[in-house]
């Protein structure tokens, strides 16, 4: 039900953003930032909501009668001087086919941002943007913080799946992007699972992973649950493990 409230308030708002790219502007920003198809968990969950909204804004900038070129000032230069630097940066990139999609996302962002500076000339649709900003941020920190503080900091937040911040903290790619000259240089990993926990295929693939790049680490699979009694065991064995790995490191040195 409130996925079908969600499309009929955008679809209600698509001819405002034909006839006003201004609206466009904000409603990519509150889609973009305050991700509202995740609360909704329904089939819109999966739709790139912003990339539409982005491309109904910029046909309605095209076809209007507002500017068409953002103003030239040291941000603007410096924001055209940071994309072409990021294009640069890309095509030398040490992962160019991952790099590539990262870039995508890059320059639509660049293209609309640039469109919301050239929009946004006055004051009233300057207030409007950072009045947008400041509500749709805050949502998400009254949320995330709320959730944190109300389950005494026992869970972190890592963003929606498939947005953004989850994919910006992915520890995967993390691993995948550090050059093989400063591999040496990670710290000793040691983790560990019990083989009836849920987790435990995914501990596997970064295992895998830690051994395919040759990062220093170790994995037990030990018998147990995703629950206390298992980790309140486990912990004791990784304070030995971390005592003796800090204890070779100060002899060693």
């Amino acid at each position: 039900m409130r996925d079908l409230i969600l499309l009929g308030a955008l679809l209600s708002v698509f001819p405002l953003i034909l006839r006003a790219p201004q609206i466009g502007i904000l409603t990519w920003i509150w889609v973009t930032l305050m991700n509202p198809q995740r609360e909704v968990y329904g089939f819109l969950a999966s739709f790139q909501l912003n990339l539409y909204i982005a491309i109904i804004t910029i046909f309605a900038w095209i076809a209007s009668r507002e500017k068409k070129f953002a103003p030239m000032n040291p941000v603007t230069v410096l924001l055209f001087l940071f994309g072409f630097w990021t294009c640069v940066s890309t095509y030398y990139a040490l992962q160019r086919s991952f790099s590539f999609d990262l870039w995508e996302r890059t320059m639509k962002t660049f293209i609309l941002l640039f469109a919301m500076v050239a929009i946004s000339n006055n004051k009233a649709r300057i207030q409007a943007v950072v009045w947008m900003i400041v509500l749709s941020l805050g949502y998400v920190g009254v949320k995330g913080g709320g959730f944190v503080i109300a389950t005494g900091g026992h869970h972190h937040v890592y963003g929606p799946e498939g947005s953004k911040t989850r994919a910006d903290n992915d520890i995967f790619a993390l691993i995948r992007l550090v050059p093989d000259d400063k591999i040496a240089s990670l710290p000793f990993i040691y983790f560990d699972c019990g083989t009836e926990d849920p987790f435990v295929e995914v501990n596997r693939e970064f295992a895998a992973l830690l051994a395919e790049k040759k990062v220093p680490h170790e994995f037990r699979e030990l018998p147990g649950k995703h629950e206390w009694p298992y980790w309140d065991q486990q912990v004791q064995e990784f304070l030995r493990v971390a005592s003796r790995k800090l204890a070779y490191r100060v002899t060693k040195n």
